[in-house]
């Protein structure tokens, strides 16, 4: 995963969104799959260096008071669930044994690295970037859209299919007006 920037500026390139919208999307993705890989109550840290084309991964940690409520925690969907440890959270008395010099609110960074968890890790990135790609094209497309709405728009009818529904195409954009939206008696 060394190009993997190389890959990112491709893509939005190829995608036609901003370099800085497809980062966050990386970013996102790779929150997502180390959360997945690990709990979701986990927190992380993407650092990116954009000199030397490197990504980091730094799972944060915070240093809480012994027997604080944080330590522990419920499943989401299951209220009842038994109560399991937190991997967010570190006691101080159990962080102080690596560091005298630790105190509580601390962040700690321990590096999560995505390639030691296997075709698994590459295959939910892959989703994941995916899916955040097209939500930042869609939100670039409505950013750009938005303000013509209530506007009459020249369009291009492409074809009418078997139900009369007209596949009209503005721009980039792709729409269907059904015949109960057209005017009565019009035809194409």
């Amino acid at each position: 995963m060394e190009k993997i920037l190389d890959i990112i500026e491709a893509i939005a390139h190829e995608k036609n969104i901003s370099k800085e919208h497809a980062l966050d999307a990386f970013k996102d993705a790779l929150t997502n799959t180390a959360k997945k890989l690990t709990s979701y109550s986990s927190h992380f840290e993407i650092v990116i260096e954009h000199d030397t084309k490197t990504y980091s991964v730094n799972k944060v940690i915070t240093v809480v008071a012994d027997g604080d409520k944080q330590l522990f925690t419920r499943s989401s969907r299951d209220p009842d669930s038994p109560e399991i440890e937190s991997d967010a959270f570190i006691s101080l008395s159990e962080a102080q044994e690596f560091d005298d010099s630790i105190e509580l609110g601390d962040a700690l960074k321990e590096a999560f690295i995505l390639e030691d968890h296997g075709r698994t890790a590459s295959a939910n990135l892959f989703r994941e970037l995916e899916y955040h790609i097209q939500r930042r094209i869609e939100q670039d497309l409505f950013e750009k859209y938005r303000d013509q709405v209530g506007r009459v728009m020249i369009g291009t009818v492409n074809r009418i299919d078997a139900q009369d529904n007209t596949h009209v195409e503005i721009g980039e954009l792709k729409g269907v007006m059904t015949l109960r939206n057209r005017i009565k008696g019009e035809s194409l």
